[in-house]
């Protein structure tokens, strides 16, 4: 029988660790450091959402282009159309069944940073995964 890191690792995949800023570091072997399983999820979601559409050149559609929303004004319609761009890219992820979205700049967080909740269900999953992250607008 599989654990459960087994099967979240076969629904998630396996992915090259990409660090948010700087330089990757080659693990002791010299090989490219790896993510697996909901930690792969997360990242390649947070990824997806920060890279503007069209910056991929094999994946044209890839990105939920939130950079393109930077110093807008942050209101109901920029917070629904963030929403509506993140929703969007990741339901093209095949491994995704469904996506909510929560776009917010809660009193606790910098005037200048929205927070951004999302829960993904998995395609053939049932156990959802969680991942915020904050966009400086």
């Amino acid at each position: 029988m599989d654990t459960l890191k087994q099967i979240e690792d076969r629904l998630y995949g396996t992915d090259m660790a990409l660090p948010a800023a700087g330089a990757v570091v080659l693990t002791s072997s010299g090989d490219w450091p790896v993510v697996t399983g909901r930690r792969n999820l997360q990242g390649a979601h947070r990824r997806r959402a920060v890279t503007r559409q069209g910056e991929m050149l094999h994946r044209d559609l890839y990105g939920g282009s939130l950079s393109s929303h930077i110093e807008n004004v942050d209101n109901d319609v920029t917070r629904s159309l963030l929403k509506s761009n993140i929703e969007t890219n990741a339901l093209r992820d095949d491994r995704v069944g469904r996506v909510d979205v929560v776009v917010s700049n809660p009193q606790d967080v910098e005037p200048w940073k929205v927070l951004i909740d999302m829960v993904v269900t998995p395609r053939g999953g049932e156990q959802q995964v969680g991942n915020s992250f904050t966009l400086d607008v």
